[in-house]
């Protein structure tokens, strides 16, 4: 297990991360991971075609990063 901090400069954004965590009764880690997983999942469908995901994975900066 490795321990990562990190800063949120948006605090409604860490107040929902906290908030979302602690409703599905995960660890704000567990949260992390699974937001991490998601990101990988809609990635894979949106470089297979899918433009919609494309579309919403870039207009929050989350295009596919090569290297």
């Amino acid at each position: 297990m490795e321990r990562i901090s990190f800063y949120v400069n948006d605090d409604e954004v860490a107040d929902l991360f906290k908030i979302r965590a602690q409703a599905r009764g995960l660890t704000q880690g567990e949260y992390l991971a699974l937001l991490v997983r998601l990101h990988d999942a809609a990635r894979v469908k949106a470089d297979a075609g899918d433009a919609g995901v494309k579309d919403l994975l870039e207009g929050l900066k989350l295009q596919t990063v090569l290297g």
